[in-house]
């Protein structure tokens, strides 16, 4: 019977059966823990045996890559590479895991997991090597590489088995030491029971540990093979057992090493086999050279020719034994009829220097040939061992280029033709429509000719991205970098979306980072283009909600920042799909947003190549029914800061700020901030009241957006007013994000109530500008009066123009400007009119005309006639960028796109001309002319202004009464000019809106006088305080 020791102890000696137990429960215990450690030893043996396998299969997957004749077998083997490293670092985390590691150990294991990782990052450029046909590179890589790796790994791995083998005997020899002692300490108790128990202790105990000794000496004195034999169920069987395994692991991990041994040999084998195919390849690339369609050769130092491909040897006409081992000079190689290389170019390329020449020939039938010959030297360890040259026949290629340089010219005079054809007619439609609206037009007839002149400029507008588009593809779109100011292009920005909007309920809005500097280098132009196109998208696109142009600051150095511009909206998204076409060519999101919306699918196809051509990209992120966002990042250097005339600090510390929108209202508490301001927000009319209904609470200026719920803007103002009854007055600035003629809309008592007006969205200059206006400020002195003077007053221009109905379009417009013009048909008439002695302070010349163009009348005059100061516009159709350059390399000083715009043609000519266009405006005693002819107050017409309502009427004439009272007492005493002027400005709305018709006249004439000389705003004080205390009077 095979029973354990603590069976048989309990049976034998009932007697002593508590200590036997103690000593059972306590050697049990120890038994335990010592087939716990052993067991961890043998998987520790067996992690690091997988490990050591995966690492022999990695050794030998090069040499199978190399003998497998597809690339599916290589995938295949290339595939398993990253299991074997998944195996391998999985058996080396399991054996750092198993715990009990002594300090050898786990440097062994560190040392492996370095020359194995050093292993594996050496092979895939092996493989990629091998991949590329670079076998002789491979080979070589891999020889100093991999193999050396790969040894160093397994050397690694093999030592740390060793050193694990060497702990696991130590710890095994110190628990059977402690066992022994175990055993003499028990023996030591049971003294007294020995020779009850001798037989029994000698057959359960000290023959099988002498068999395990016997067996472990075995083992330490080289005999591998030698097992213990025990077999059993009790705990010294199992141990014994547990030995003979883990002995049987050991040789089976040695019978892999010698394994592995044998692979390697065949490796070295296959490697030898893999170098006669690098001979094979380069026989092959022989042959490859033979087949390219170059002429190739080789020269060495002495310049004699080591090698020649066919192409070069039927050049010649010779076969290849002819030509190898002969020098560049022989004559062979200068026969006629073929290429002959150039000694110079030669010479450098030995020098080291590459060279590249373009070489006429010809061939044996005498035709001409071109050629591209490359001269390109070959080093050999740092010294230049000789020369390839590779010659390329391009004569077709030549012929080619030379087509498409013909074609492109081709298009080029196409789309400069038909860019003159298009816009001749196209200025004569926008220039009638401008002079039929500034007859007097009903509102039907207004609202037709409105319309009309917008289809022209959607015309335009789709001309000039034609145009545009070809530029592109044609690679002569060049961006022109110049310093701008950021602010002015956001302003300008603001005008054109704000146009855009219409009557839409739609709120184009900034959302600007304050730390972006105003004054920057790009082509602004062409940046404007981009947004102007990304926001008048957004804006047709939403029909309701807010379209927002946000710019942040990414980075900044010290020359330039990186700013995002991005554009969204609240409008009605696109799809993922659609966004994947959207900047393609002429493609729309879909056809029925195309049919709804209009448009040619070019515009953002445009904007992406202009934002390529910056350096930069534009992206598009959208959910269909949600909105868009389209945002682009452009590096921007620095500009020289411009010296700005000194203005007077505006009279502002604290401003509120009352709009419902928060993206609004953040960004105007942002501007105010950068201002050095105080902000503060209300979100509501009533919030704004309550706000100014707190004890000692004042503001200098309160801005107030128009639409909002509950309260809006305008009624919020008449209640302000009310409040402030008595009071000095505060600034009230309107907001809307409709256009300014939306206010001429409103009755005058409405627009009485606000002292300025500001379309969204803002800048930071628009609202100093508002400001400056509303306080009767330098900003606002310094701009001309109402009616001051015409733009163009006083030069006298020749009007250069062919036909008769552009000639009566500009004529009928800078007449109305106030410039004298006369009128050339071409440029002959208007050579001889300036050889005749006619002064002009400019000429406005087109281009293509009859009897004498444009160009040859500008340099007729410049060079006969010698008049070189004398300033000449072009004004012509042609829109391309040479027609520009044409025009100023024949002496032109600017030039004109038609159809024009009236306002950039007058803002042109002033900055042109040399004359001084507007006198001064007329005395403000012959202004102020027939006043007492205007009734003191007219209130039928204030009533009827109001819709005929009494009790607004009366409110408002209240509180007119109570701001004129204050406004006399401010009067009578001295003040500045400044202060005078805004106190004329402010009286001469307010009296307006109320129908005080007399003092509305008698203040704006002292307005108009003491901004065209401020000494005179003192004179003007008693006059006006004549009429203003009459009107009070009259009012009550």
């Amino acid at each position: 019977m095979n029973l354990s020791i603590r069976t048989r102890l309990v049976a034998g000696f009932s007697v002593i059966v508590a200590l036997i137990c103690a000593y059972n429960v306590y050697d049990t215990v120890h038994t335990e823990q010592t087939m716990e450690t052993l067991g961890r030893q043998h998987g520790k043996a067996a992690y690091l045996a997988r490990a050591q396998n995966a690492m022999w299969e990695l050794r030998y997957g090069p040499p199978q890559y190399l003998a497998v004749p597809g690339p599916q077998d290589r995938r295949r083997i290339v595939g398993a590479e990253p299991g074997l490293y998944a195996t391998f670092e999985h058996g080396l985390q399991d054996f750092a895991a198993s715990g009990d590691l002594s300090p050898p150990e786990r440097d062994g294991a560190r040392a492996v997991q370095l020359a194995f990782e050093r292993y594996r990052r050496a092979r895939p450029h092996w493989f990629e090597l091998v991949d590329a046909g670079q076998l002789e590179e491979a080979a070589t890589w891999r020889a100093a590489t991999t193999l050396p790796y790969g040894a160093a790994a397994i050397k690694a791995l093999a030592e740390l088995i060793d050193t694990s083998e060497r702990e696991d005997r130590k710890r095994l020899m110190v628990l059977l030491a402690e066992e022994r002692r175990r055993d003499e300490v028990a023996g030591g108790v049971l003294l007294l029971c020995a020779l009850l128990i001798a037989w029994w202790v000698y057959r359960g105990l000290a023959r099988p540990l002498d068999r395990l000794q016997a067996t472990i000496e075995r083992v330490a004195a080289g005999d591998l093979k030698a097992r213990s034999g025990m077999a059993g169920t009790d705990e010294l069987a199992s141990l014994g057992t547990s030995f003979d395994r883990l002995l049987d692991a050991h040789l089976l991990a040695l019978d892999r090493v010698q394994s592995e041994n044998d692979e390697l040999s065949r490796s070295m084998q296959a490697l030898m086999e893999a170098e006669q195919r690098v001979a094979e390849g380069e026989h092959l690339m022989r042959v490859m050279a033979d087949h390219m369609p170059v002429r190739l050769a080789y020269w060495d130092a002495d310049r004699r020719c080591r090698f020649v491909n066919r192409k070069y040897c039927e050049l010649l006409g010779v076969e290849r034994d002819q030509v190898l081992g002969a020098r560049r000079d022989t004559r062979v190689f200068e026969r006629e009829g073929t290429l002959q290389l150039d000694d110079e170019h030669m010479a450098a390329a030995l020098k080291g220097s590459a060279r590249r020449m373009e070489q006429e020939a010809t061939d044996a039938d005498g035709h001409a040939t071109s050629w591209i010959v490359h001269y390109l030297p070959h080093f050999a360890e740092g010294e230049v061992a000789g020369v390839f040259t590779v010659a390329q026949d391009v004569t077709e290629l030549r012929r080619a280029r030379d087509a498409a340089v013909a074609a492109s010219q081709a298009k080029s005079r196409f789309l400069s033709s038909m860019s003159h054809e298009i816009r001749t007619p196209m200025n004569a439609v926008v220039g009638m429509l401008a002079l039929l609206q500034a007859t007097g037009l009903d509102s039907r007839q207004k609202d037709y000719t409105d319309k009309a002149e917008g289809a022209a400029r959607s015309l335009l507008s789709l001309l000039n991205d034609i145009l545009d588009f070809s530029k592109i593809e044609a690679g002569r779109m060049q961006l022109e970098p110049r310093a701008f100011s950021l602010d002015a292009l956001l302003a300008d920005l603001s005008t054109i979306l704000a146009g855009a909007v219409g009557r839409k309920p739609v709120e184009v809005l900034y959302d600007i980072d304050s730390r972006i500097p105003d004054r920057l280098v790009a082509d602004d132009m062409r940046l404007r283009q981009i947004l102007i196109n990304l926001g008048g998208n957004a804006v047709k696109f939403t029909q309701s909600g807010e379209v927002v142009v946000q710019l942040r600051l990414l980075s900044a150095s010290a020359n330039a920042v990186r700013v995002e511009f991005a554009v969204r909206d609240t409008g009605i998204g696109i799809t993922p799909e659609q966004c994947t076409r959207l900047f393609d060519d002429y493609a729309q999101a879909s056809g029925e947003i195309a049919r709804a919306f209009g448009g040619t699918g070019l515009g953002l196809s445009i904007c992406r190549r202009l934002a390529a051509m910056m350096g930069s990209d534009l992206h598009v992120q959208s959910t269909a029914g949600a909105g868009s966002r389209f945002w682009f990042e452009v590096e921007l250097p620095l500009a020289a800061a411009v010296a700005a005339p000194a203005a007077d600090a505006l009279p502002i510390e604290r401003v509120l700020i009352v709009d419902d929108n928060v993206v609004a209202r953040e960004s105007l508490a942002g501007i105010a901030a950068s201002q050095g301001w105080r902000a503060d927000v209300a979100s509501s009319g009533r919030e704004a009241l309550e706000r100014l209904g707190s004890p000692g609470t004042r503001y200098d200026a309160i801005f107030i957006d128009w639409n909002m719920p509950g309260l809006d803007g305008w009624e919020t103002s008449l209640r302000i007013r009310e409040m402030q009854a008595g009071k000095e007055p505060q600034l009230l600035l309107m907001l809307t994000a409709y256009g300014r003629e939306m206010l001429g809309r409103r009755p005058a008592a409405e627009q009485a109530l606000i002292d300025g007006y500001l379309v969204k969205p803002v800048t930071g200059s628009m609202i100093e500008a508002a400001l400056r206006d509303a306080l009767g400020g330098p900003a606002a002195a310094r701009r001309p009066g109402p009616v001051a003077c015409a733009p163009l007053a006083g030069l006298k221009l020749l009007l250069v123009e062919d036909n008769v109905v552009n000639q009566q379009i500009a004529y009928e417009l800078l007449t109305r400007e106030g410039a004298e013009i006369d009128v050339a048909a071409d440029g002959r008439q208007a050579v001889d009119r300036l050889a005749l002695g006619h002064r002009y302070d400019l000429v406005l010349m087109d281009v293509l005309m009859p009897v004498m163009g444009g160009l040859e009348a500008t340099r007729h005059i410049r060079q006969q006639l010698g008049l070189r100061e004398l300033p000449i516009l072009a004004m012509t159709a042609n829109a391309m960028d040479n027609d520009r350059e044409e025009c100023m390399a024949a002496g032109m000083d600017g030039h004109i796109g038609k159809p024009f715009v009236l306002e950039d043609l007058v803002r042109t000519i002033q900055s042109h001309a040399h004359g001084r266009p507007c006198t001064a405006p007329p005395a403000p005693q012959a202004a102020a002319a027939g006043h007492a002819e205007l009734p003191l107050w007219d209130r039928e017409k204030a009533l009827s202004v109001l819709g005929g309502q009494p009790d607004l009427l009366e409110r408002i004439v209240r509180i007119f009464g109570d701001d004129l009272r204050s406004t006399i007492a401010a009067l009578r005493q001295a003040l500045p000019a400044q202060d005078l002027l805004r106190h004329f400005h402010t009286l001469k709305a307010a009296a307006a809106g109320v129908g005080a018709s007399r003092l509305a006249s008698v203040a704006a004439a002292a307005e108009k006088a003491a901004r065209h000389a401020p000494e005179e705003a003192g004179r003007q004080v008693g006059a006006l305080l004549a009429v203003a205390e009459q009107t009070l009077l009259e009012l009550a």
